[in-house]
């Protein structure tokens, strides 16, 4: 089996049966994750460790699937740090649907010297036409994700998906402290930081096991050691901490941590699809319909998950 992860570290599917497909909806969504080998090093050398790996896994060329987001960013600066040439393919729809979200891949090619190339797509006469298509070999329940499994189609090489980013979410209390909120501290009720693992996401690996396609369904997941960096970067342990002011998840604050090691232009948070979500409900309703419960949370408890990663090479945790 192609080492989708380093030595496929990360595993998700039901019951035990790790990268299987559901066998029928009540079917829980699990995952794990394996232990860091050796003592890891900050956020920005465990990219290009990664980086490294993914080029001595394969000897196919590389091909960066380059969103704009700044997820995507940090895979085209981590292999380029590295010194490991890769292909660039950017999605562009038709009729400037996701330029806003593009213009930033663009911006950074150009003004770094990279070349890349477009791979233009219909997306509204594919959502019609061809999504049920993808959707079936991925059990996907997002439109969205079987656009990039398109994009994996068209390209040469090994397809390479900014995701996997550590997503952490805590199960608060929805109420704020009464008379006794400190500035610079959350304003909700402590309570558990979790480390979230969206099935639908796995749903990029499922389509490239299923279709036999090497090729990576999310870069930042790809060593423990890169996943211990960032989870016990200062930034993340102050979120954990509840030192961030009313953040209840880090999707809006990861970027402070991919700045404290690249250098990143600001940029709101762009999924590429805004100008098209009435579609998008549309046939999200539809996949939802025809894989129900495909869309489960699997939850790791942060400090747990900590003591895991670390429990093999990696430095004691240091308390939060």
């Amino acid at each position: 089996m192609f080492q989708y992860t380093h030595r496929n570290h990360f595993k998700f599917g039901y019951n035990g049966d790790w990268f299987a497909n559901r066998s029928r909806p009540a079917e829980e969504f699990t995952v794990a994750y394996g232990e860091c080998t050796r003592r890891p090093g900050d956020f920005r050398s465990e990219c290009i460790r990664a980086a490294r790996l993914v080029r001595d896994s394969t000897e196919l060329p590389l091909n960066v699937l380059f969103s704009g987001g700044a997820d995507s960013e940090v895979v085209v600066r981590s292999f380029a740090a590295a010194g490991i040439a890769t292909k660039i393919s950017i999605l562009r729809f038709r009729d400037g649907l996701n330029q806003h979200d593009i213009r930033y891949a663009i911006d950074f090619c150009e003004q770094a010297g990279l070349a890349f190339e477009f791979v233009d797509l219909d997306l509204l006469k594919f959502w019609e036409n061809e999504l049920f298509d993808y959707a079936e070999k991925s059990s996907c329940v997002s439109p969205q994700h079987c656009a990039t499994m398109w994009l994996c189609d068209q390209v040469d090489g090994l397809p390479i998906i900014g995701a996997g980013e550590c997503y952490l979410t805590i199960d608060y209390v929805d109420d704020y402290f009464e008379g006794r909120f400190v500035p610079g501290k959350s304003p909700y009720r402590v309570g558990s930081w979790d480390l979230c693992e969206r099935e639908k996401d796995a749903s990029w690996y499922r389509f490239l096991i299923n279709t036999g396609r090497p090729g990576l369904g999310g870069f930042f997941q790809y060593t423990p050691e890169l996943m211990y960096s960032f989870l016990a970067d200062d930034w993340t342990r102050k979120l954990v901490r509840c030192e961030v002011e009313g953040e209840v998840e880090n999707s809006n604050t990861k970027l402070a941590v991919y700045k404290r090691y690249f250098d990143l232009r600001d940029r709101p948070k762009y999924t590429g699809f805004e100008q098209v979500m009435d579609y998008d409900r549309i046939h999200r309703s539809e996949l939802e319909a025809l894989y129900p419960d495909s869309d489960q949370v699997a939850k790791t408890e942060y400090r747990a998950l900590l003591k895991h990663l670390s429990s093999n090479g990696a430095p004691p945790d240091r308390k939060n």
